[in-house]
């Protein structure tokens, strides 16, 4: 049993913000019954034009977004939830000035922001009030010697993660 005065009080007063600490499966190895719905909403568009412009010239365009909501429930209060929306734009032109010699000029760009974290319905106010100056979420694992126990940093990121590629 570890003494009370080596306990750090920033995470006893965590862990009664955030736990409930009531064990609603009647199983004491877990301590939350996640209910709600695990959703996935997700939309895709494309669209592309492809021109002869006379004898020689040719044009194409394309255009291609996607759309993805995926919300999956960690716990009563907590929901893992990642998101994508991806759009690529794309265009070229060829021309040809003889029959063996041929411009071609094409161009195109990808984004693919994500946003993945897990965002608990108490928000990240109470963490913050409570001394924690750079709350990652709200994420504390206590899984020692599996793993390092603390707060995981990165979870409940609300900031996107935004990737952009030129496509050639």
């Amino acid at each position: 049993m570890i003494a009370p005065g080596r306990l750090d009080q920033k995470i006893i007063n965590f862990i009664k913000t955030y736990d409930t600490g009531k064990p609603l499966t009647g199983n004491p190895n877990f301590n939350a019954y996640a209910a709600n719905p695990h959703t996935d909403d997700s939309d895709h568009y494309m669209v592309r034009i492809d021109e002869q412009l006379g004898s020689k010239d040719t044009f194409f365009f394309r255009y291609d977004e996607l759309n993805v909501t995926d919300v999956s429930p960690t716990s009563i209060s907590q929901s893992l939830t990642n998101s994508v929306a991806a759009k690529g734009l794309g265009a070229g032109w060829s021309r040809a000035f003889t029959p063996s010699i041929l411009f071609d000029f094409r161009f195109g760009i990808a984004t693919r922001p994500f946003l993945r974290g897990t965002p608990d319905i108490n928000g990240d106010g109470p963490a913050k009030a409570l001394g924690f100056s750079s709350t990652g979420g709200t994420f504390l694992g206590l899984g020692a010697p599996y793993a390092i126990p603390g707060i995981a940093s990165g979870f409940g990121s609300q900031a996107p993660n935004t990737i952009s590629n030129p496509v050639a």
